[in-house]
């Protein structure tokens, strides 16, 4: 067997084995099944290489070919199918999907005919390869154009992207376009291009960095990570082992018996691996488990053993907690509430030597409704704060509100010359009360507005990470020094001159109660970044 047959065999057997994990361990049903697919399709095209490389006989090598081009043919469908489940694409690209998976279906079927591969023949220094038949450029064009298709998409949602989603479609990114480049190399023979062929090469490369950014999308901690390399590097190290002394004592002691079948030391060898490869797992799980991570284990253990003491404790941080805040928010109420009372104490108490006063009196009948109207909107917005509105989070479109929102307060946006950038991908589907969440939204939009008094850019953007929506709130006005910024979200603090202080921290609580989160980052004269994060599935109640 030469080291390219055994890479292509290393291949194939890798991707069989990565196919089974992470269609087990993956997190996003669609996204780790369309990715275990690809995997599959990729084990089977590389199988059927590595099997018509090692025959002896033309028509088992045309055979194996076949199958291989079959395989071959689905690996650019599951490839975009999973593109567009990592963007969130495939309602918004449900058309294009089933043409792809049509296009695959015709040209499987044909796959088996000399439509499609004619013969095998020696060409380049190569014993046996395709020889096209009239179906196979049509074959060629359709790799072509659906890879293309898959690798613009990543690249228009990397510009798009920040933060882990960014370096996670880097790395897919990456890898498509290795991938791509090798897999090109294939059909240049086919056309009577003498060029060196570097898919085997390049292939465990594209393997292994798209295992990486699954693996990191999904969030898995450090530990996992380097458990299941070892678990997986000494399941490498075994097969492979077994797989030499398998061969050795074949050829030793039959091998008569395997010139009349040469196919049946290879075939048997990777049938035995499949049926034992799940115990020898286990096992292998087992030791590592005992050999490096014992440790964690006893940590667990005592962080089980006091969980009950965390759990009081946590109880009592928040009655403090929230002892806390009831006295900051009293303390703001009775700042806010003590200066328009001032003002119309003191009015009031010169009110009956200027009743003649026809300036005064304009002054008067100005100053105290207003006076009265910000007591009065100071004790409506406390009341929201403290109020514990019932959560009735359903399904929703989070694009769908944030266009409300901005529709809704376009013209105040066109008035106040903002331009508003829209980068929303596609349907992003959280849990979420769709009023509460306007709520938010709303209130991160009318702060924007009034940051930028002289104009600007205000962008939002939307994505899903793993099992959250994440949105991002961008604005270029004035931002929030830094020595303020870890206050915004108290009660009653506000840089505003009319704000009541009382808008971000209702925002606060809102995401708190649908088990997401708010963020804020600034730079001083540069604007602010507000991140929302919403759970896509729904919570369970407490």
């Amino acid at each position: 067997m030469s080291f390219e047959t055994s890479l292509v065999l290393s291949t194939a057997v890798i991707s069989f084995i990565l196919a089974v994990f992470i269609f087990s361990r993956g997190t996003n049903k669609v996204l780790n099944q369309t990715l275990a697919l690809f995997c599959l399709a990729i084990g089977v095209w590389t199988l059927g290489q590595a099997l018509g490389a090692m025959a002896a006989h033309k028509d088992l090598v045309l055979l194996f070919t076949r199958i291989n081009v079959g395989a071959a043919v689905m690996v650019p469908a599951f490839y975009l199918h999973f593109v567009f489940s990592l963007l969130n694409l495939n309602e918004k690209h449900r058309k294009i999907l089933y043409s792809v998976y049509t296009a695959a279906a015709i040209f499987i079927i044909s796959s088996f005919t000399p439509f499609f591969v004619k013969d095998v023949a020696p060409v380049f220094g190569l014993k046996y390869y395709p020889q096209a038949g009239w179906v196979y450029p049509f074959f060629t064009l359709y790799v072509v154009l659906v890879f293309m298709s898959g690798i613009g998409t990543l690249l228009l949602g990397v510009k798009n992207a920040a933060g882990e989603q960014y370096k996670k479609l880097v790395y897919v990114f990456s890898a498509s376009l290795i991938g791509f480049l090798g897999s090109l190399t294939l059909f240049l023979p086919v056309f009577h291009v003498n060029f060196p062929i570097l898919n085997p090469v390049l292939l465990p490369i594209v393997l292994i960095i798209m295992v990486y950014a699954i693996v990191r999308h999904q969030l898995l901690d450090i530990t996992f990570i380097i458990n299941q390399s070892l678990v997986y590097s000494a399941l490498t190290f075994l097969f492979a082992s077994f797989y030499v002394i398998a061969v050795v004592v074949a050829n030793a002691y039959f091998s008569d018996f395997l010139r009349s079948a040469p196919l049946l030391t290879p075939i048997l060898v990777v049938f035995v691996s499949v049926m034992v490869f799940q115990p020898v797992k286990n096992r292998v799980q087992n030791g590592v488990d005992k050999l490096f991570f014992r440790g964690e284990y006893y940590y667990l253990k005592t962080i089980n053993d006091l969980s009950e003491e965390n759990q009081k404790l946590f109880r009592y941080l928040l009655r403090a907690d929230k002892l806390a805040a009831l006295g900051t928010m009293a303390a703001g109420m009775a700042h806010e509430i003590r200066n328009p009372l001032a003002a119309m104490k003191g009015m009031a108490q010169v009110l009956p030597a200027n009743l003649n006063d026809e300036e005064f009196m304009r002054d008067y009948i100005d100053i105290v409704p207003r006076q009265i109207d910000r007591i009065n909107r100071i004790v409506e917005n406390l009341l929201k704060a403290g109020k514990t509105t019932k959560l009735e989070a359903v399904q929703v479109d989070v694009n769908a509100i944030i266009n409300e929102v901005l529709d809704f307060h376009a013209k105040l946006l066109q008035k106040q010359a903002i331009n508003i950038d829209r980068q929303l991908s596609g349907r992003l589907l959280a849990y979420a009360d769709p009023d509460q969440l306007q709520q938010v939204l709303a209130n991160l939009v009318l702060n924007a507005v009034q940051a930028m008094p002289g104009g600007g850019n205000l962008t939002i953007i939307s994505w899903q990470e793993g099992e959250r929506a994440g949105v991002k709130v961008i604005d270029t006005g004035v931002g929030i020094p830094a020595d303020k910024l870890e206050k915004i979200f108290d009660p009653f603090f506000t840089m505003k001159e009319e704000g009541t202080g009382l808008g971000l921290f209702v925002a606060y609580r809102i995401m708190q109660e649908h088990g997401g989160t708010i963020e804020a980052t600034s730079q001083l004269g540069k604007g602010c970044e507000f991140t929302l994060w919403l759970p896509i599935k729904q919570q369970r109640s407490h």
